[in-house]
Parts: structure tokens; sequence; C-alpha cells
């Protein structure tokens, strides 16, 4: 009886000892999922403002649709809850999102100034949440004041209205 009872309460101080090292592991899991839509946001981005030349709005030119994949929970993936885009700057797009229960920030850069469409540039707030563990947003390349633009908006295949340019965003640091 002393062998089992002297068993269990080594059993329960082993998985309490490792409970925090799980709980890391799952968050850096899905941390890493947040990192690779960034990557994969920055290099269709890059790609898109290297080779494409910019045109009006009204003409529908080049575009990269690219899926904003978050993975589902799991017992090795810490949940990741509502992914927003934001600007940051004049040439930047920052993701934000919670995982695991923290607040957590990662920026994608472009060579380009950067504007959002207007679904994700809603009451003028610039940025909105992605819905769905899968969603995709199209980058087009405007030329917009005079300047190449790279704009980000949610997939369609109609030409959306006007963009909210980053530069000019109270949001923008």
């Amino acid at each position: 009886m002393i062998r089992v009872v002297l068993t269990v309460v080594v059993a329960v101080a082993l998985v309490a000892a490792a409970r925090p090292a799980v709980h890391d592991a799952r968050t850096a899991r899905a941390t890493a999922a947040l990192d690779r839509v960034t990557v994969d946001l920055t290099r269709a981005g890059t790609a898109l403002a290297r080779t494409a030349t910019p045109v009006p709005r009204h003409v529908a030119g080049a575009r990269r649709r690219v899926e904003l994949t978050v993975p589902p929970p799991s017992p090795t993936r810490a949940a990741v809850h509502r992914l927003r885009l934001r600007c940051r700057g004049p040439r930047g797009i920052v993701i934000t999102a919670r995982v695991g229960g923290v607040r957590r920030r990662v920026t994608a850069r472009f060579p380009v100034q950067v504007a959002l469409g207007p679904r994700l540039a809603r009451d003028g707030d610039t940025g909105a949440a992605v819905s769905a563990r899968v969603s995709v947003v199209t980058l087009r390349l405007w030329r917009h004041d005079g300047r190449p633009t790279l704009v980000v908006t949610e997939d369609s295949s109609t030409v959306p209205g006007p963009p909210t340019p980053c530069w000019g965003s109270s949001s923008a640091a």
C-alpha cells in the first residue's frame, strides 16, 4: 500500500515539474506558426514590389494571394486567437495575436509603402481581425499619390475601394 501511494506521489510531482516545460513548448510551436505567417506575407509582398509595375487603383494589375494559416490548438501547440493586421509605419504591417494567453507581435517589412484595403481598415481603425483558421489576403501593387504602394486587402475577385495608407495612420510608429 505504501508503494502505491509513494508511486502516485512521485508521478504527480513529475507531472507538475514537467508542466511549465510542456506549456513553453506548446507556446513556442504556436509562435513559430505566427512567424511563418509573417515570412509568407513578407516574401509575397517583396516579390510583388520587385517584379510588378504599379498600376492605378481601377486597373487590375499583378497580385499575390497569401494564405494566413493559423493551425488549430493541439496537445503540442497552444491556441492562436485574434490574429490582426495593423499598420506599422509607412512600410510595415504588424501582425498581432494571442498565443497561449500572451499577446505576441511580429512585423512584416516591405520595400515600398503599405496601405490596408477598405475592409481591413474599418471605422477609422487601421487593422481588422482575420477570422477563421485560414484566411486569404490579396496583395496588389498600386500607384497611390504618385508612389508605388503595396495594398493588402481581403481576398476578392473585384477591385476594392480606396485604401487606407499606413503612412498617415495614427497607429503608425
